[in-house]
C-alpha cells in the first residue's frame, strides 16, 4: 500500500507542477503592466497606462524619442494615465512631477537631450513644485545676461561721455529754436515783459 500510494504520487507529480506554473503565470501577467505610446510627427505624445512603473515609462519615452533617461536613485512610484498628443514636458508632467529637462545650447531651438527623473520624496527637498527647473534657469540666464549689458551701458569713457551730452544739447536746442533763427541770438535777448518798450541804443 505505502508503495502505490509512492507511485500515485510520483504520477501527479507532473500535474502539480504543471498547475504551479500555471498559477505563477496567471499572477505574473496579472500584475504585469503593460502601456501603449506613440510619438506622431510632430513629437507630440500618446500613452495609456494602468499602474505601470514611472521608470518604465519615461524610459519607452527616451527610447523612441532619442533621449537619454537617467535615475540617480530608485523610482518605484507607478501611475496610471491616458492622454494624447502632449509635448514631451507636458507628457512626463503627467507621470512625475520630479523630473529635470537638460537642454542643448547648441541647437536652436533648445533640444531636450536628457531627461532626470528621481523618487518624489527625495527630490521635493530641492526641486520647484512644478518640478522642471529649466525656465527657472532660463529666466536667471536672461536676468544675468541683462545685467551685464547694463553694467556694460553704464562703465563708459569720459569720451563717450562727453559725446552723448553734446548730441543731447544739439537735440534740445533744435527742439527750442524755430527754424530759421539764430540760436546765438536767442539766447543773447533778454527775456523783456510784454509792454515794456526798449529803447534802440545808439550806436
Amino acid at each position: 500500500m505505502p508503495d502505490q500510494h509512492h507511485k500515485t504520487s510520483i504520477r501527479r507529480f507532473p500535474e502539480r507542477l504543471f498547475h504551479l506554473c500555471l498559477i505563477l503565470f496567471l499572477s505574473s501577467t496579472a500584475f504585469a503592466q503593460t502601456f501603449d505610446l506613440s510619438v506622431n510627427d510632430q513629437g507630440l505624445i500618446s500613452m495609456r497606462a494602468t499602474q505601470a512603473p514611472v521608470e518604465d515609462l519615461v524610459t519607452a519615452i527616451g527610447e523612441e524619442m532619442g533621449i537619454e533617461v537617467s535615475f540617480p536613485s530608485p523610482v518605484q512610484e507607478r501611475v496610471t494615465v491616458d492622454f494624447e498628443d502632449l509635448k514631451l514636458e507636458q507628457a512626463i508632467k503627467q507621470l512625475t512631477k520630479s523630473y529635470i529637462l537638460v537642454t542643448s545650447k547648441k541647437t536652436d531651438p533648445k533640444r531636450v537631450r536628457e531627461i532626470i527623473v528621481m523618487p518624489e520624496g527625495e527630490a521635493s527637498s530641492y526641486l520647484p513644485e512644478e518640478g522642471n527647473i529649466e525656465e527657472q534657469v532660463r529666466m536667471a540666464t536672461e536676468a544675468a545676461e541683462a545685467g551685464e549689458q547694463q553694467m556694460d551701458e553704464q562703465q563708459q569713457t569720459p569720451d563717450d561721455m562727453a559725446i552723448q551730452m553734446d548730441q543731447l544739447q544739439r537735440r534740445i536746442v533744435k527742439d527750442e529754436v524755430p527754424d530759421g533763427e539764430d540760436p546765438a541770438q536767442m539766447e543773447a535777448e533778454p527775456d523783456i515783459p510784454e509792454g515794456v518798450e526798449v529803447p534802440e541804443m545808439s550806436q
